[in-house]
């Protein structure tokens, strides 16, 4: 999550495949992993491509890779 983390916020995807820039609240944080204290939820899918084109509020997107087979990384 360390990439994705800018100014204090992140996109997730909603359940109906759209973007939406969420605001959260971080913690500790290293090189690899930083701590979320609030502002998501378990589950919730994290964009880990913030500068690809076309991430953006309110863009329908669709998982792509591991991800989207339900692959998670786990620290």
């Amino acid at each position: 999550l360390r990439l994705v983390l800018r100014d204090g916020t992140v996109f997730v995807r909603l359940a109906d495949g759209v973007l939406a820039e969420r605001k959260v609240e971080a913690g500790l944080a290293n090189w690899r992993f930083t701590e979320i204290q609030s502002g998501l939820q378990v589950g919730d899918q994290v964009v880990l491509s913030r500068d690809r084109k076309g991430v953006v509020d309110g863009a329908h997107v669709a998982v792509e890779g591991a991800a989207a087979n339900g692959a998670h990384e786990k620290p």
